[in-house]
C-alpha cells in the first residue's frame, strides 16, 4: 500500500518555523545577553569597573541589543504589529553599535532600558488573536515609546560628538536629561508590562549612574574640579586661557565650532544636531529595510537551490549558476565569465539593432529607430571594454570592498545595485574600466579651479572677516587637499583609453552619471548646511562606504559652496564661525581618506601581498601619493602638521584612560602599557583608526623586497633605521605632550594647594595641613 502523504495542514508553515525559532534559540539569547548586560551595570553602579574598562564594558552592554533586534523584528513581522517601533529599535541599535567612538556608560544604561522594554513585545506569541482595539491601544504605547528613543537617539549622537567638554561644562543639563529618559522609559515599561500583563523585577539604582556624568574619569573629576574652582562652565568659556588649561587636562582640543556651540544649552545643541542624525537614521533605516528584505524565508529558500539564486540580476544569475560558483568567486575568474558572457551578448543587441534601423527582419517590415541618440539605448560603446582583459582590474577595484581579489555574491549585489536608473550592466561595468577614471579627472581640473578662487577671494577679504579666517586655519586645510588627494589623480586617461571608442559616447556616459550622482550627494549635504563634522555619517551622506569612491564629486560640492561663501567674503562680513565649519568639512574628508587607506593596507598586509605594488594600483592609485607623503614624515612638510593634528586631536590614539595611579606620566616606548589599552601609533602614520572599518589598524611595517637583490637589501635597511630614528622622534614628541599636560595639571593643583596652604595658615592649622598636601583625593601625586 501507498504510504499516507501528510496533509497540507500538517507540513511546517514559514510562519510556525519562525514561532519555534523564536522560541528555542533567539528569544533564549536575546535574555542571556540583556541578564549579562544587567550584570555590567550592576558593577557600573557599584564602580567595580576599573576605568580603562569602563568603555569596553559600555559597549558589551550596547552589543546586547543585537540579539534583541532579531526577536522584535520576528515578532513585528509575525503579528504585522508594532513594525514602525521596530524598525526604528533597529536602525538605532544600528547606529549604536556600529559607532568607532569608545561607548558612553550612561547612554549604554539607558540603551539597555529601551532594550529590555522593547524586548516585552516577545510575549506578544499568544493564540489569543488581538481585537482592532487592542491593536490600537498597542500601536499608540509603542508610537509613544518609539518618538522617546528617537529624541534619545539625538542625545546620544550629540554626546558622542561633544565629547568630555559636553560633560564637563554642561552635566548638569545631562543628568537631567538622562534622568527624563530614564522616568520616561520607565513610564513605557509600566506601560507595555501592563498592557501585556507581564512583570519586571530588576531595577536600576539610575542615582548612581547620574552621579558619574561628568565624573566618570580622574580626567573628568579634575575638570569638573577645575570648572568649579574658576566660577563654573560659562566663566571658563568666555576666558580662552581657561579652556586652554582645560583642554590640557581633559587631553582633548576644542575647536572654535565646538566652544561656540557649546555656549548654549543642550536643547540648543540636540536642534543643530538634529539634521546630521536624521541623516544617519535614513542611512542605517534603508540599510535595515534591504536586509529584511533580503534575509527572510526567501533566503532560506533560495540557499537550498544554490548561491546563484542570491543575485538580484537575471543575467549576472546565469553565469553565476552555469560556472557552479560559491559564495565568493575570484575576481579573476569573475571577470572572465563576465567578458564570456557579455561580449557576445552585445554584439547581438547591435546586430539586431542595425537589421531593426534599415527596417528588415526576414520579409516583414519593421518600425524603425527614431534616430534618437539616447546613450542608454546603446551599448556599442561598452565593446572595447568588455572584450579588453586590461579594463577588468578597474571594475574589480570597485566591487571587491576589502581589496581581497574575490567577489562575494554581497559585493556582486551592493555594486548592481548602486546602477543608476535606466543603465544596463554591460553599461555599468563598462562605466567602471574607464569613465569612473575620466570623471576623477574632471573633478580634478574643477577642485582646483575652486581652490585658486577660494585663494582669490581670501586675499581679497573684509578686513572684518580677515582674523576669523585666519583663527579657523581653514586655508591651510585648502592646502592639505594636494599632498592627500590631488597628486595622484593624473593618470593620462586619453593614453590609455582605445582608439577604437569614440569620446563622444564617453563623455554623455561621464554628463549622465556626474549629473545624476551630484544630485544624490548634494541634497543631503543641503540638509545639514555643508557642515560635514563627522567621518561617521559619511556613508550615509554618500551612499558609499568606500570614500575612494565618492570623494571627488564630495569636495567638489563642499568647494563649491565654500567658494561661494568666500567670494561673499570679499563683500561683506560674514558670520566668522563659517570658516571654522569649513575646515572641519575638509579635515572629515581627509581623516576619512587616511583611515580607508590604513585599512586597506591592514588587509593587504594580512593576505601576504606588496602592500607598495596594491596602493600603486588600487582604485586607479588615488592613495599612492598619500602613501608615500606620510610614509615619512620628515619628507614631506605637508603631511607632518596634519598627521600631528589627527594624532593630538583624535581619541582613539591619543587618550589613555586611567588606571588609578599617576595617569599624566608620560609612556615611554619600554613602558608596559595599561591593560586595556593601546600605545599611540607615531605620527608618521596618521590616525590608527577607521571609522569606515569596524577594525583597529595596527602601526605598518615595510614590506621585505625580494631577497637576493643586493640593492634592495640596503633599501631596506635603510629604511628600518629611517624607521627606528622616526620611532625616536615620535616618542619624544609625545612625551614632550603629555610633559606640557602634566605641567598644566601640575600648575593648577599647586595653585589650589598655594590657596589651601594661605587659608589654613590664616586660621592657625599649618601644622596639621603639612601631613595631607603630598596627594588629591585621586592619589595622584603632586609635591
Amino acid at each position: 500500500m501507498m504510504a499516507a502523504q501528510p496533509e497540507e495542514s500538517q507540513l511546517p508553515s514559514p510562519d510556525n518555523t519562525i514561532r519555534e525559532r523564536l522560541r528555542s534559540v533567539l528569544i533564549p539569547a536575546a535574555k542571556q545577553a540583556l541578564q549579562d548586560a544587567q550584570s555590567d551595570i550592576g558593577k557600573i553602579e557599584k564602580t567595580e569597573v576599573p576605568p580603562p574598562q569602563l568603555k569596553e564594558v559600555a559597549k558589551r552592554i550596547i552589543s546586547a541589543g543585537n540579539k534583541v533586534v532579531v526577536v522584535v523584528q520576528d515578532v513585528s513581522a509575525l503579528y504585522q504589529i508594532g513594525q514602525d517601533a521596530a524598525l526604528f529599535y533597529a536602525s538605532l541599535t544600528k547606529i549604536e553599535s556600529d559607532r568607532k567612538e569608545p561607548a558612553n556608560q550612561q547612554i549604554a544604561i539607558i540603551y539597555y532600558l529601551i532594550s529590555s522594554v522593547i524586548f516585552a513585545m516577545r510575549h506578544l506569541d499568544r493564540s489569543t488573536p488581538f481585537s482592532p482595539a487592542q491593536r490600537s491601544e498597542l500601536d499608540r504605547l509603542l508610537v509613544e515609546f518609539k518618538n522617546t528613543m528617537e529624541d534619545f537617539g539625538q542625545y546620544a549622537d550629540l554626546c558622542y560628538k561633544k565629547g568630555s567638554f559636553l560633560a564637563v561644562l554642561r552635566g548638569t543639563e545631562l543628568r537631567g536629561r538622562i534622568k527624563k529618559y530614564w522616568d520616561d522609559l520607565m513610564q513605557h515599561r509600566i506601560s507595555l508590562t501592563e498592557y501585556i500583563a507581564i512583570e519586571f523585577t530588576y531595577e536600576v539604582n539610575i542615582k548612581e549612574i547620574l552621579n558619574q556624568v561628568g565624573h566618570a574619569t580622574d580626567r573628568e573629576r579634575l575638570a569638573t574640579r577645575f570648572v568649579a574652582d574658576n566660577r563654573g562652565p560659562e566663566a571658563v568659556l568666555r576666558n580662552p586661557e581657561l579652556l586652554s588649561q582645560l583642554s590640557m587636562i581633559l587631553g582633548e582640543t576644542i575647536t572654535d565650532s565646538l566652544r561656540r556651540s557649546l555656549t548654549g544649552d543642550v536643547a540648543e545643541m540636540m536642534e543643530q544636531n538634529r539634521n546630521h542624525f536624521n541623516i544617519k537614521l535614513r542611512g542605517s533605516t534603508a540599510r535595515i529595510r534591504k536586509a529584511i528584505t533580503s534575509s527572510r524565508e526567501a533566503i532560506l529558500k533560495r540557499l537550498d537551490a544554490g548561491p546563484h539564486e542570491l543575485i538580484i540580476d537575471d543575467d549576472i544569475k546565469a553565469i553565476w549558476k552555469e560556472n557552479k560558483w560559491r559564495m565568493s568567486v575570484k575576481a579573476r575568474t569573475f571577470m572572465d565569465g563576465i567578458h564570456n558572457y557579455f561580449e557576445p551578448h552585445v554584439r547581438r543587441k547591435i546586430l539586431v539593432a542595425a537589421i531593426n534601423k534599415v527596417g528588415i527582419q526576414g520579409d516583414t517590415p519593421v518600425e524603425t529607430s527614431s534616430g534618437e541618440d539616447d546613450i542608454f539605448q546603446s551599448e556599442e560603446w561598452t565593446l572595447p571594454f568588455l572584450s579588453n582583459a586590461m579594463y577588468s582590474p578597474a571594475v574589480v577595484d570597485a566591487m571587491d570592498g576589502d581589496g581581497s581579489g574575490f567577489i562575494s555574491v554581497d559585493e556582486c549585489n551592493d555594486f548592481l545595485q548602486r546602477r543608476p536608473p535606466r543603465w544596463s550592466v554591460p553599461q555599468w561595468f563598462s562605466f567602471w574600466a574607464i569613465v569612473w577614471l575620466m570623471n576623477n579627472e574632471h573633478y580634478l581640473d574643477k577642485i582646483n579651479e575652486h581652490i585658486a578662487a577660494i585663494k582669490k577671494a581670501a586675499k581679497v577679504t573684509q578686513p572684518g572677516n580677515k582674523i576669523p579666517i585666519r583663527a579657523s586655519e581653514y586655508m591651510k586645510w585648502l592646502d592639505f587637499l594636494d599632498p592627500v588627494i590631488l597628486q595622484s589623480l593624473n593618470w593620462g586617461i586619453t593614453q590609455n583609453t582605445p582608439s577604437s571608442i569614440a569620446y563622444g559616447d564617453l563623455y554623455r556616459v561621464q554628463e549622465a552619471y556626474t549629473k545624476y550622482e551630484e544630485g544624490k550627494i548634494d541634497e543631503e549635504l543641503k540638509h545639514i548646511e555643508y557642515a560635514v563634522d563627522d567621518v561617521e555619517a559619511l556613508p550615509y551622506i554618500t551612499g558609499h562606504d568606500r570614500i575612494e569612491l565618492i570623494i571627488m564629486p564630495l569636495l567638489y560640492l563642499i568647494l563649491s559652496y565654500q567658494r561661494t561663501i568666500m567670494e561673499q567674503a570679499s563683500r561683506e562680513v560674514v558670520d566668522g564661525s563659517v570658516f571654522g565649519k569649513f575646515k572641519d568639512a575638509l579635515n572629515t574628508v581627509l581623516l576619512a581618506f587616511n583611515s580607508r587607506l590604513n585599512d586597506l593596507e591592514r588587509g593587504w598586509k594580512q593576505m601576504r601581498k606588496d602592500v607598495n605594488a596594491q596602493v600603486e594600483c588600487f582604485a586607479g592609485g588615488m592613495f599612492y601619493a598619500w602613501q608615500q607623503n606620510r610614509r615619512s614624515s620628515s619628507k614631506s612638510k605637508a603631511a607632518k602638521p596634519l598627521l600631528d593634528f589627527w594624532a593630538n586631536n583624535n581619541v582613539y590614539t591619543n587618550r589613555y584612560e586611567e588606571d588609578g595611579s599617576e595617569w599624566w606620566n608620560v609612556f615611554s616606548p619600554t613602558s608596559p602599557t595599561p591593560q586595556g589599552l593601546t600605545r599611540p601609533v607615531a605620527s608618521g602614520r596618521g590616525s590608527s583608526f577607521s571609522r569606515f572599518s569596524a577594525f583597529p589598524f595596527p602601526r605598518l611595517t615595510h614590506v621585505q623586497p625580494a631577497q637576493g637583490d643586493p640593492q634592495s637589501d640596503r633599501i631596506a635597511a635603510l629604511e628600518e633605521r629611517m624607521e627606528r630614528v622616526e620611532d625616536l622622534l615620535d616618542s619624544i614628541d609625545q612625551k614632550l605632550t603629555r610633559i606640557q599636560a602634566s605641567a598644566a595639571r601640575f600648575s593648577y593643583m599647586a595653585g589650589k594647594r598655594g590657596k589651601l596652604v594661605k587659608h589654613r595658615r590664616s586660621r592657625g592649622r599649618e601644622e596639621s595641613y603639612q601631613g595631607s598636601v603630598n596627594s588629591d583625593s585621586h592619589g595622584c601625586v603632586i609635591s
